[in-house]
């Protein structure tokens, strides 16, 4: 392969993880100032929890690890300072523990708060989960519950 060749390549790489990391990254913010709104105003009747939404947060982390060790790479950074690439690695690895930890707690504080502290029930019906992504609904009465999310 031509050395431009793998420079554009390697370009398009960079690219991709900027916007998947820009992405991921404002879903998580956007997810957590919606769980603090949950949690500090008077909240709705129905609240849909999605428990992939706060994964986002350990995604972006872990995205953005691979992305400075791609930058790195990309101009010889990486092969000369092993230091950087434990930094590096323990982002990933941590980024990735952080999604499922997130999920995990988020979860159990959402049924903790809303479930034991407050008048809300788990709507079954219009619950749902596939593999680790969960999605919750809350309402305040059993009644209010709808029948499916959107």
């Amino acid at each position: 392969m031509s050395p431009l060749k793998q420079k554009l390549i390697n370009y398009f790489g960079i690219v991709v993880l900027i916007v998947l990391s820009s992405l991921s990254g404002y879903v998580a913010i956007s997810s957590i100032g919606l769980a603090f709104k949950h949690f500090s105003t008077t909240p709705p009747e129905v609240i849909v929890f999605n428990r992939g939404f706060i994964m986002s947060l350990g995604a972006c982390i872990t995205l953005l690890a691979f992305l400075v060790a791609s930058i790195a790479h990309e101009f010889g950074a990486l092969v000369n300072n092993p230091k950087l690439i434990k930094v590096i690695m323990a982002s990933a690895v941590s980024g990735v523990a952080l999604m499922f930890i997130l999920g995990v707690v988020s979860q159990h504080t959402y049924d903790s708060y809303f479930v034991e502290n407050r008048s809300y029930g788990v709507c079954e019906d219009a619950s749902s989960q596939w593999l680790f992504l969960k999605t919750t609904v809350y309402s305040e009465a059993q009644a209010s519950c709808p029948s499916k999310v959107l």
